[in-house]
């Protein structure tokens, strides 16, 4: 996967058009993020480190389903530290995920650090229990063995930042 950080510097600015239709979901000084938030979510993936207060940064590969329509929704997988126990998923709609790139555009802008805001990792968590977890887990087609990897990570996910609902 190509270095996340040249990506960023090298953004176009995404087609007007393509801009245009995410207008009416962004307040005027998120606008004006639009166009490479929006190049940068044509690209389909994202390499960066979760900021742990205190520890090191977890290195994590964000990839996401692309459409055009901001209502649309989109798929997001990211996994941590190379570990597939420690992949997350959430579907969002577009324009919301659009927003969450702003914000990984703006850090990018102050700190030069790649990562998802806090908001953002808060959709990766499922409360740990294991009745509703083991439903959620069966539903997305995980085994007992998988599932049972699934609570134990859930219950670790406070180590990312994240914080359960």
């Amino acid at each position: 996967m190509p270095d996340s950080s040249a990506i960023i510097r090298q953004l176009k600015a995404a087609d007007r058009r393509e801009v245009g239709v995410y207008l009416p979901y962004y307040d005027e000084k998120l606008r004006k993020y639009l166009p490479p938030s929006i190049s940068l979510y044509k690209e389909k993936s994202l390499e960066g480190a979760r900021k742990i207060d205190g520890g090191e940064d977890i290195p994590f590969v964000a990839s996401w389903s692309v459409s055009s329509l901001p209502a649309d929704p989109t798929h997001c997988r990211v996994q941590f530290d190379g570990n597939a126990d420690l992949s997350y998923a959430v579907t969002l709609p577009n324009y919301e995920f659009v927003r969450y790139l702003i914000e990984v555009l703006q850090n990018f802008g102050r700190n030069h650090i790649i990562d998802f805001s806090q908001d953002f990792t808060k959709n990766f968590c499922i409360l740990p229990e294991s009745g509703f977890m083991s439903q959620v887990l069966k539903f997305e087609g995980f085994n007992q063995s998988q599932i049972s990897k699934g609570v134990g990570r859930a219950k670790n996910s406070l180590r990312f930042g994240c914080y359960c609902r």
